[in-house]
């Protein structure tokens, strides 16, 4: 599952508290990833940072199964409760359950690599921790500070983990 921040298509939660039912299996897959986005944009040179500042990313996606429609929103964005800036990105999801694509409005095209060049950093040991679950495990992420993906998982390992979104 590409990283996201959760509520882009409905309403955004604050917090997101996983517990873990049913562990997959030693070398299964299926770890959560999250991206530190106020680590990353700390760290931006002035040049990112300036630009990452104007730019609108607009998010669209066929209802199909969960949500649908289409969304702008800036990429820099201040944390509802520390004021603190964040990075609110979602990668393009190339399925055919629900596909998301994305478009960067608001910059020159010459410039549109440089942002794309985001997808790269988010993946980086810096600003990403890898959850590898045990069962029982109960974790708690800030939707506005964190983004999170997952690592694809075997098809015979079992994973069963519950959700709760906290508005």
């Amino acid at each position: 599952v590409p990283f996201h921040c959760d509520g882009a298509f409905h309403q955004v939660p604050s917090y997101l508290i996983f517990h873990c039912i049913e562990a997959p299996c030693a070398n299964g897959g299926g770890e959560t990833l999250f991206c530190d986005t106020e680590k990353l944009l700390k760290d931006s040179t002035k040049t990112e940072r300036e630009l990452w500042e104007r730019v609108t990313l607009r998010y669209k996606t066929e209802k199909k199964a969960h949500y649908g429609g289409v969304i702008e929103q800036p990429l820099v964005q201040t944390h509802p409760i520390t004021g603190h800036s964040t990075l609110r990105f979602a990668e393009p999801v190339e399925t055919e359950l629900n596909p998301v694509s994305l478009e960067i409005l608001g910059i020159d095209s010459s410039e549109k690599k440089s942002v794309l060049k985001l997808s790269r950093r988010i993946y980086d040991d810096k600003y990403q921790y890898e959850h590898r679950w045990q069962s029982g495990d109960i974790l708690i992420a800030d939707n506005h500070r964190l983004i999170h993906g997952r690592n694809p998982f075997h098809a015979e390992s079992p994973r069963h983990l519950r959700r709760i979104q906290v508005l």
